[in-house]
């Protein structure tokens, strides 16, 4: 039962780690818990209209937009943090730190993007363009979607804004608690690089459902659904270890058709999963959900340390002195021995 839920390190597949792309959550409004959000960064722009139905909202200084209404408790506090905000929360806590405190004080999660990137050229935009179009696909998607030059991207509101590359959807744009867009990163960021993403965007109950400890999920198909065949994960098992790549697999498969030997096409159930797919999930080796793939450098984190723990450290210094200074270095020193991270940083500003 739990090997739905397992994530199995990476061998040397050349198959890339999924990660999260972007997290939105609620939590119960409380002048407290306003106290509490400050880990994720002091206010640096203020919104004078608030945001959306909410009468005060601010970005921190990581780009995480918190956003409530006084006046209206029940709307709750709203918290959301794009993949550059996550990149930067990560210098403080593990996504998994993250998610707890938002379960912990009652968080209901309303979106989440779940992301694997194609560098290796495996997927073909035009390809899997024409199996949708001529169902060469088993999906519990309805309807799809195919958007060329001017390229629309659902935010959660429901809204619909421009983009820049070919981006195939599956799923509602507008309804659907589950959609997929799959979209040329590489055209949209001007690399020189071929990149193709795939992303698993949840919304509304689906997002709480996947997250929250009391997420149920179908043995035999990964479906995110309560009912008969489905087990309910484990408090235990942390975020990070639940395997996107099965979900994908199950929601969505791309198919090659079948002949038999007197050459008429076979039923649908006899056909193939196309192997770019296998082999663009890698379902048979699984893998962890991780935070967005950004490379953190020396700046960022000596930037994070300057604007987030300056003032904390010179009164620890006016008020214990050398105590202060000798118990610093030496709990730092553990630490960095044990973060191989920063060893590697350390290597590379000396030029090792």
């Amino acid at each position: 039962m739990t090997k739905i839920f397992e994530g199995i390190n990476k061998i040397n597949t050349g198959v890339e780690s999924p990660f999260v792309d972007w997290l939105s959550f609620t939590l119960p409004y409380s002048e407290q818990i306003l106290k509490d959000l400050v880990f994720l960064g002091e206010p640096e722009r203020i919104s004078e209209k608030g945001y959306q139905f909410y009468s005060m909202a601010y970005w921190t200084i990581y780009g995480v937009l918190i956003a409530y209404s006084p006046d209206r408790p029940q709307n709750r506090v709203y918290v959301s943090l794009s993949a550059k905000s996550l990149k930067l929360i990560s210098m403080i806590l593990s996504l998994d730190d993250l998610i707890n405190f938002a379960i912990k004080q009652g968080g209901k999660f309303t979106r989440i993007d779940l992301t694997l990137d194609d560098y290796r050229e495996v997927l073909n935009l035009d390809e899997i363009h024409r199996k949708v179009k001529s169902g060469e696909i088993v999906t519990k998607f309805r309807n799809f979607s195919v958007y060329e030059g001017e390229v629309y991207s659902v935010i959660e509101s429901g809204k619909i804004g421009k983009t820049t590359a070919k981006t195939i959807y599956l799923g509602d744009l507008k309804t659907s608690e589950i959609i997929v867009r799959i979209y040329d990163k590489g055209k949209k960021e001007e690399s020189p690089f071929p990149w193709i993403r795939v992303e698993f965007q949840l919304r509304k109950d689906s997002a709480d459902q996947y997250i929250n400890h009391g997420t149920f999920i179908k043995i035999e198909t990964g479906e995110i659904k309560k009912g008969v065949g489905s087990v309910k994960i484990p408090s235990g098992i942390k975020f990070s270890d639940r395997n996107f790549q099965k979900l994908a697999y199950y929601y969505l498969r791309f198919l090659d058709p079948i002949k038999s030997k007197n050459g008429r096409l076979l039923h649908k159930r006899h056909w193939e999963t196309s192997q770019f797919w296998i082999d663009f999930l890698g379902v048979s080796e699984g893998e962890k959900i991780g935070l967005p793939k950004y490379e953190t450098g020396l700046e960022d984190i000596k930037e994070w340390f300057i604007n987030q723990n300056s003032g904390a450290e010179y009164l620890l210094k006016k008020a214990f002195g050398e105590d202060f200074e000798r118990e610093k270095r030496k709990i730092g020193k553990e630490k960095f021995e044990k973060n191989e991270k920063y060893k590697k940083l350390l290597e590379l500003k000396n030029g090792n």
